[in-house]
């Protein structure tokens, strides 16, 4: 990553990750690497409990036992499902943003409607604060 840097990178993106608190440790390393770019949070708004499975697997991310429950809750109910795994998108993201993170990443997965949601709550959040976007 630092070798990406030095080769004149702008910006980097996270894997995805369920727990902010990771994003915001590797944060800390790469700053006391020097890495200095902007590094965006990446976030994936689960609407699928088979498919996270799956996710999960390939890249080792973790799922905390918060969000484990609400998988195994509404794993059977996919419209509670696709709810929950947009709320529980939408609280990282207000999270991250008040952590001052660089930027957000949203991992669509062709589920441009979800996208669309996430970012109308955040929206909301937004005006409600009155910030510019």
């Amino acid at each position: 990553m630092r070798e990406k840097v030095k080769e004149g990178t702008d910006f980097l993106i996270s894997q995805i990750f369920f727990d902010n608190n990771y994003f915001y440790n590797f944060k800390e390393k790469c700053e006391k690497l020097g890495i200095d770019i902007p590094l965006v949070a990446g976030i994936i708004p689960v609407t699928n409990a088979n498919q996270i499975k799956r996710i999960t697997e390939l890249c080792g991310s973790t799922v905390p036992l918060k969000f484990q429950k609400i998988l195994e809750r509404y794993a059977n109910n996919p419209e509670a499902l696709k709810e929950a795994g947009i709320a529980y998108a939408v609280e990282q993201i207000i999270d991250l943003l008040s952590s001052g993170v660089s930027g957000i990443h949203i991992y669509t997965m062709n589920k441009t409607d979800v996208t669309k949601e996430i970012m109308r709550r955040i929206e909301k959040v937004k005006d409600c604060l009155g910030e510019v976007s």
